[in-house]
């Protein structure tokens, strides 16, 4: 029978009354629009500039951008559980989180300055990689105190990753394309607000002290079946994330050379595209998080989420127009915002045991970035190998669909009530 201490520890970690204020949420909010805004503006806009720039054939091009940003995702998978992990063990006077989602700010924040200086193709893949690490850093730390925190709020809280996503996205391109900067100086304001924002926000959340960890708990009483559903999840959410990366990431490429539209042209539809989305991603996570929280039916609208973005790369595939473009991102978005928001908060629900709930929930982060890594690998392939973006489009469509349709295989789908 187990004591009251090991109760507590395997307890569930959707239940219980923890909730927190608009103070709270506000801050989060902030950080995370920084911290999206810092990273989803080079892999949308500014890194396929730069390194196009330095390219004779566009295919090359396509090429060198998914190989600099698939290497420096890749080394940040490990990264982030690492770092997930040390915070769990963490007893620092100032917090367990807070050192490093700083330390990962900072470093985020300088590989920002460097790159706004480098030309060669190398130097670019090489600080590209310093970046994505401090950003798994500092995204692990933050996307944690959802887990240490909350409960009843979870979808909430989520929904505001998912929508300063969008945000910091729309923000970072519209800086860019309307202000007319320059690929040097756009880098230096994405550096400044990381740093700004990222130190100031972990200074004011709350960090809860280190949670007690028992070592004489066996793992599979700790695990079990919740543990088993945990990580289909986090499967389901590699896969979608997948699927969903290589023609996001290759999106300014497809305009260019899948529509052959004029340079200036392809910028205008892509910011108009982004906006699309991210209200839509705004819209939906919101909504879907809350929705989630009221009725804790996850698994259903991240099916839901999923079954858009197929839909979204399926139109790309048979109808290659900039109107099926600007369709396309309110699709994908109003699907995005539901798989990124509420399959969160389902992972959430499901972590397996709170002592590790910093190393796991990295494992969540990880699959989410699956995307950013292996996507413009996959998208750069796929076009390599037939020497357009069909095949990308098709291959997004399945693995979205797939990945969704695999949540059929979790056994305990709803969040346990809040009592």
């Amino acid at each position: 029978m187990s004591t009251p201490d090991q109760q507590e520890l395997t307890a569930p970690a959707g239940v219980g009354s923890r909730s927190v204020g608009r103070a709270w949420f506000t801050w989060f909010t902030v950080v995370w629009v920084a911290v999206w805004m810092s990273n989803q503006t080079p892999v949308q806009l500014l890194l396929p500039l730069q390194v196009n720039k330095h390219s004779e054939q566009w295919v090359h091009g396509v090429v060198v951008s998914g190989a600099v940003l698939g290497v420096g995702g890749l080394i940040s998978l490990v990264a982030g559980p690492v770092a997930g992990m040390l915070s769990d063990r963490t007893p620092t006077r100032i917090g367990r989180r807070r050192p490093w989602a700083i330390g990962g700010s900072v470093v985020a924040a300088a590989a920002l300055v460097v790159l706004s200086r480098v030309t060669d193709n190398v130097a670019i893949g090489l600080t590209w990689t310093v970046y994505s690490v401090a950003f798994a850093v500092a995204a692990t730390a933050f996307t944690a105190l959802i887990a240490d925190q909350l409960d009843a709020q979870r979808g909430a809280a989520s929904g505001v990753v998912g929508g300063a996503q969008g945000a910091g996205l729309v923000l970072g391109v519209a800086l860019v394309v309307v202000l007319g900067l320059s690929l040097g100086v756009a880098y230096l304001v994405l550096a400044v607000f990381l740093l700004v924002a990222g130190v100031a926000g972990a200074l004011a959340l709350p960090d809860p002290p280190v949670a007690p960890v028992r070592r004489d708990v066996p793992r599979g009483e700790v695990r079990g079946s919740r543990g088993r559903d945990f990580r289909t999840v986090v499967l389901s959410r590699a896969i979608v994330s997948l699927g969903n990366g290589a023609p996001t990431s290759l999106l300014l490429f497809f305009l260019l050379h899948g529509i052959e539209m004029p340079h200036h042209d392809a910028e205008s539809i892509l910011l108009l595209t982004i906006v699309v989305f991210t209200v839509s991603v705004i819209v939906s996570s919101a909504v879907g998080g809350r929705i989630s929280d009221a009725t804790g039916n996850r698994r259903g609208l991240v099916m839901t989420g999923s079954t858009l973005l197929a839909v979204g790369a399926l139109l790309l595939l048979l109808v290659p127009t900039p109107t099926a473009v600007l369709v396309s991102g309110l699709v994908n978005g109003t699907g995005y915002g539901l798989f990124l928001t509420v399959g969160l908060a389902m992972a959430t629900d499901l972590l397996p045991a709170e002592a590790d709930n910093g190393r796991d929930i990295a494992f969540v982060n990880v699959a989410t970035n699956i995307g950013a890594v292996g996507g413009p690998l996959l998208g750069a392939g796929l076009v390599a190998a037939v020497g357009d973006f069909r095949l990308m489009y098709l291959v997004a469509a399945v693995l979205t669909l797939g990945g969704g349709l695999l949540l059929l295989a979790v056994r305990r789908p709803e969040r346990a009530r809040v009592v």
